[in-house]
């Protein structure tokens, strides 16, 4: 018998969900769609109980050199008025952190844990899970890979005692047990994300949203620059009634003048609004979709984790802290 763990996708929960079965002495390999991982994407906050998690793999000090602390929440009006204010992480009583934290550098963070530790070969990438057959006490997994030299698109399997699919929103394996569930379902609004190197605000380390549910705007501190600047990861949240787009697709860039116009007078005392979104390099769009709870996520020996089972709004800091909780179970 194979007693190799195989997991598709080397996102945060896929490579955290390594780290703790090599942890509990599992021999896990991991397989990764793209060719090759690097940092994309927009922050994230890791809240307590996430960090909880981390930290019992041993890595608080590499987060504390990498992110972000986070002190506290406050929520704003547009005008700038302070509405409610509430301490986060330590400051608020718990025992771990709450951590703001670019995507991208958190999933290299523990990628390079992933090959420290369990060894260079233990993440492949360039697989794209196509299948599965459970056969007694094994599973044959079936990757597709695309030969660049000749455009030829090859299968191969590998076996192994059970297929943990962490593949994300448009899972491929979710795809495959629930052929007719078609795509995300649209929530009403959408969300325009950017990373600005910019001024600190407040105490460098709170997080705010002002605004409203139909026209809102959030920003935090992902990561502290060499020059005093901060690296600041935002969001512009607008009521969309109409939207059509068939694939969840976290990489899609788009002009801000789709979406700058209300933010436009949203200039505080202590921050800029319009100048964090004239500055960013480039700005995602993320319509805020998620998907309908599913009867079971495990099939025989294949079972959904994370997003690929429960996705959940992009906001609110759900989904990573959400998917490394399932990692832990």
């Amino acid at each position: 018998m194979n007693d190799t763990v195989i997991i598709a996708g080397a996102g945060p929960v896929g490579l955290t969900l390594a780290l703790l079965l090599h942890q509990q002495g599992r021999n896990v390999r991991v397989y990764e769609a793209v060719t090759g991982i690097r940092p994309l994407g927009v922050g994230i906050n890791l809240l307590p109980h996430s960090v909880r998690v981390l930290s019992q793999l041993g890595l608080g000090a590499a987060l504390d050199g990498t992110a972000i602390r986070t002190s506290a929440l406050h929520y704003y009006n547009k005008f700038g008025q302070q509405i409610w204010a509430e301490p986060r992480g330590l400051d608020a009583g718990y025992q771990f952190p709450q951590y703001s934290i670019h995507r991208g550098e958190l999933q290299l963070l523990l990628l390079k844990e992933v090959q420290q530790r369990i060894g260079p070969d233990a993440l492949v990438t360039g697989h794209k899970l196509c299948g599965w057959q459970s056969q007694g006490d094994s599973i044959h997994i079936d990757f597709t890979l695309s030969d660049r030299s000749n455009a030829k698109t090859q299968t191969i399997s590998v076996t192994g005692a059970c297929l943990i699919a962490a593949d994300g929103i448009n899972s491929t394996a979710r795809k495959i047990v629930y052929p007719d569930e078609g795509p995300p379902i649209y929530g009403g609004r959408i969300l325009w994300r950017g990373v600005t190197r910019a001024d600190p605000f407040l105490d460098g380390r709170t997080m705010f949203m002002a605004g409203h549910r139909d026209c809102k705007f959030v920003a935090y501190p992902i990561a502290r620059l060499p020059d005093g600047r901060v690296l600041t990861n935002w969001i512009a949240e607008l009521s969309v009634p109409e939207y059509s787009q068939d694939i969840q697709d976290w990489n899609k860039q788009v002009a801000i003048e789709v979406f700058k116009g209300p933010f436009q007078g949203w200039r505080f005392p202590w921050v800029d609004i319009p100048a964090l979104i004239e500055q960013a390099e480039r700005v995602y769009e993320f319509p805020l979709s998620d998907r309908n709870p599913l009867p079971r996520w495990t099939f025989d020996r294949m079972t959904l984790i994370g997003d690929a089972a429960h996705p959940m709004y992009p906001i609110g800091s759900n989904g990573a802290s959400q998917g490394i909780l399932d990692a832990e179970k």
